[in-house]
C-alpha cells in the first residue's frame, strides 16, 4: 500500500496479491485507475492503466465498424 501510494498518489481502493508473489494496488487518481505492480520486496515495478482484463474502458463508445454490410 505504502509503496504504491508514494509513487502514484491518490486513493488505495485495494490491494491483491498475485501468483507467483507480489500485488496489484488499485489506485484511483483523477485521471482514471491505475494498477501498480509491486514486488515480494514492496517496490514498484510497474504500472497498468484501464481496467482489469483489458477492453475498453468505461464509457468509451465501441468503434465504428467500416465497410458494407453484406
Amino acid at each position: 500500500k505504502a509503496a504504491a501510494l508514494a509513487k502514484y498518489p491518490g486513493t488505495l481502493e485495494r490491494v491483491e496479491a498475485i501468483p507467483g508473489g507480489g500485488y496489484i494496488a488499485h489506485v484511483i487518481r483523477a485521471s482514471g485507475e491505475l494498477h501498480v505492480l509491486v514486488n515480494r520486496q514492496f517496490e514498484v515495478t510497474g504500472v497498468l492503466t484501464g481496467p482489469p482484463g483489458g477492453g475498453r474502458p468505461p464509457g468509451q463508445a465501441p468503434r465504428a465498424s467500416s465497410g458494407a454490410s453484406s
